[in-house]
């Protein structure tokens, strides 16, 4: 489908009042100040790409990219704009006109075979601990990497040894009595950097009833391909996870990442795959997942004595 007759695009653009109520809520507007880092900024940029009236360029999509996705201003719009949708159509579009061969590896080749991977974050695990990933940073060598890898390398601090995938069992039976078959959605940041959270999560499922299934083969939820334009590599991503979990029959698909929770939801299935045969799959599997706490707390009805001895502030 063209650019210009993508729904997002085609229909949500008018509904725009320019009202400015997205700017009080952007985080990134909040840093920055400029109007183009603004929800309502970008929704102008993408009328003006539709209509021919700025080039499809890197620097457009420079622009573009500076929006997390985090949806804040899709949930609070009073016009009801998606303005994460219409931003990643738009980074699609622009991809595909400045096609880069090192996106195209990591997000069409790299982040598509978890087993890759793992071995990859197995090595640069070992580095860490041979003291490589500091020399690297000394000597200078990590401002070399390309466009924001840079800037991600310096998170990635006590990469864990081993995946949560290599120490968890695709089934784990209920203790006790089944109440539920449940399909564990391992995200890869949960998977390869937070192992302890998804051996957390199984064991207190099986501890409350429910059989855990991982499907062998699992592979990203498609967040980093939406965010980075290469919305075709995610919507194979979606239909190739809606498979697996199918032939598990399960009750719910329960996931620790919000990240994951938000790619997974039904409207954003809709979205992704628009347009193809697997819509309606999309429906019934988004129906079935849910946010860990949600599940613990609505469907296990998990109910915790915490005794407050203090005054604590959450943020």
């Amino acid at each position: 489908m063209e650019f210009k007759e993508l729904p997002p695009v085609k229909e949500q653009i008018m509904k725009c009042v320019r009202c400015g109520k997205c700017r009080e809520l952007c985080p990134v507007f909040g840093e920055i100040g400029i109007e183009s880092a603004a929800p309502r900024g970008h929704v102008f940029m993408v009328q003006m790409l539709r209509d021919g009236k700025v080039e499809p360029s890197p620097e457009v999509y420079e622009k573009l990219g500076q929006c997390l996705m985090c949806e804040t201003c899709s949930a609070n719009c009073p016009s009801g704009i998606d303005v994460h949708e219409l931003n990643a159509a738009a980074r699609a579009y622009l991809n595909d006109k400045n096609p880069n061969r090192g996106k195209d590896f990591l997000f069409g080749n790299f982040w598509t075979k978890p087993e890759m991977m793992k071995q990859s974050i197995k090595v640069a695990s070992l580095a860490q601990r041979l003291g490589l990933q500091k020399l690297a940073r000394n000597i200078g060598l990590t401002r070399l990497l390309p466009g924001d890898l840079k800037d991600a390398e310096k998170i990635l601090d006590n990469i864990p040894p081993h995946s949560a995938r290599s120490q968890l069992s695709a089934y784990t039976p209920a203790q006790g009595e089944s109440r539920y078959r449940v399909g564990y959605f391992l995200g890869c940041g949960t998977d390869f950097l937070n192992p302890e959270i998804a051996q957390a999560a199984v064991n207190v499922l099986s501890r409350n009833g429910c059989e855990v299934f991982i499907p062998e083969g699992l592979k990203c939820c498609g967040l980093p391909h939406i965010a980075n334009g290469k919305m075709d590599v995610a919507r194979q991503l979606t239909i190739h996870n809606l498979k697996l979990f199918e032939k598990l029959n399960v009750d719910y698909i329960v996931t620790d990442c919000g990240s994951c929770s938000a790619t997974l939801s039904k409207k954003n299935l809709k979205f992704v795959l628009e347009g193809t045969s697997y819509q309606e799959d999309g429906a019934a599997f988004a129906a079935r997942v849910m946010d860990l706490t949600v599940f613990l707390v609505d469907v296990l009805d998990i109910q915790v004595d915490v005794k407050i001895d203090r005054k604590w502030r959450v943020t």
